[in-house]
């Protein structure tokens, strides 16, 4: 008896244990912020609220990994008694994002570039670190096949103002957690860390809201040309609709951490392919729809059945037209009708000249990462592998790529 009650006893603890077990497996998960905290990010909150209707299967394929970034509002920009290199982060502004949208929790890999593209001209090879020497052109490459496997318009390039929202994760401060460079090793690889090369996304630890080497590894094309800040606050900008220079954004391993910075921005030719630059992906939550025709205020809206009702009355009346044979007067008694003349074919020589086909430009050809340097718009001259005097950073190592110089732009 006394054996049997122990056996019972034995059984019962054994399924409690397992009940407690499966709890702490349903709930942890959910419970956690990226990072492991118990604090959960605010961007991550009532995700079922903005869920895709019909999920992405390119994204499961290559495995992307992307973090909802709710609406809201910050200030975007430099802090000028705290940051030395502010080229173009001036003025600090408002800015609001007013709609949803998916970001890559980590930069674009070399394994998932090679699922999509022919070649992977990467100068760091690994099939977990980012993919490198990306120009924008070919970027934009790679997204449009993303997009033809998926069927829809759904994948793209951050915004400066979504990079930078997603990136601060809430927080003014100069490096997302701080405002002093003293713990920037944690979250990114820079020149103290990286030994001049890049290394596998997800490494270190993420921002808030849960995305992994913003500050570091590789700086980011984003969709908008350089153009300088205002003072106004602004919606959902998008920058100008043209211009020289594409916008990066971001840290990279060969930078010193003074260039580091959550506000930095620097902008380089779309052609240029420097072992510095990669991509980080956005995801939309549905495709976007095309801009409704403006109507001019006091003018109704075309009736559009109206219009092509009338459009094929007007068609059939021609043709009846044209159907009819004319009817010729009658003619005066002794009078000999005169004989119908055909038109004369027309001599004018430039109705057989033939329009002249233009030569198709060809890609510019891929160059030494070393000379794609005076491609960079950044008047910040002095931002080499060395800290300028004020710099309180420790200097970079030998090796170290600087990033190169160029006017500023005028303001948009």
């Amino acid at each position: 008896m006394a054996r049997l009650q122990g056996l019972g006893l034995g059984v019962a603890i054994l399924v409690l244990l397992t009940g407690a077990l499966s709890l702490v497996t349903l709930g942890g998960a959910g419970a956690q912020s990226p990072d492991g905290s118990d604090k959960t990010p605010e961007a991550a909150v009532n995700q079922e609220e903005y869920r895709q209707d019909k999920p992405s299967q390119v994204a499961k394929e290559l495995g992307l990994e992307f973090v909802l970034i709710k609406p809201g509002t910050f200030v975007m920009g430099a802090e000028p008694r705290l940051e030395r290199f502010t080229s173009y982060a001036l003025p600090k502004h408002e800015v609001t994002i007013t709609k949803p949208y998916f970001i890559g929790r980590f930069e674009v890999t070399q394994k998932q570039w090679s699922m999509v593209m022919d070649r992977n001209a990467s100068k760091f090879k690994g099939p977990g670190n980012p993919v490198d020497t990306v120009s924008y052109d070919r970027a934009m490459e790679f997204i449009d096949k993303l997009n033809e496997k998926e069927g829809r318009k759904i994948f793209r390039l951050p915004t400066e103002a979504e990079w930078e929202y997603a990136a601060r994760a809430g927080s003014e401060m100069v490096y997302q957690y701080g405002d002093a460079p003293v713990n920037l090793g944690d979250y990114a690889w820079f020149t103290n860390n990286s030994g001049v090369t890049t290394h596998p996304v997800g490494l270190l630890k993420p921002n808030p809201w849960g995305l992994y080497d913003t500050l570091g590894n590789v700086r980011e094309w984003t969709s908008d040309w350089l153009s300088s800040y205002t003072e106004e606050p602004v919606t959902d900008p998008k920058g100008p609709s043209e211009g020289t220079f594409k916008m990066a954004r971001g840290g990279a391993f060969n930078f010193i951490d003074v260039n580091c910075t959550v506000s930095r921005r620097v902008g380089y030719a779309p052609d240029s392919r420097q072992n510095f630059l990669g991509i980080r992906l956005v995801m939309d939550l549905e495709e976007p729809k095309e801009p409704e025709p403006e109507v001019e205020e006091g003018s109704e809206p075309k009736d559009e059945d109206k219009e092509e009702s009338e459009a094929k009355a007007k068609e059939a009346e021609a043709k009846e037209s044209d159907n009819k044979e004319p009817v010729a007067p009658p003619a005066l008694e002794g009078a000999t009708p005169e004989p119908a003349t055909a038109e004369p074919a027309s001599n004018d020589p430039a109705s057989s000249e033939s329009a002249s086909n233009e030569p198709a430009s060809s890609e510019p050809a891929a160059s030494d990462p070393k000379t794609e340097e005076t491609k960079a718009a950044d008047p910040a001259a002095t931002e080499t592998g060395a800290n300028p005097p004020e710099a309180t950073a420790t200097a970079a190592p030998e090796g170290a790529t600087p990033e190169a110089g160029t006017p500023e732009p005028k303001a948009q």
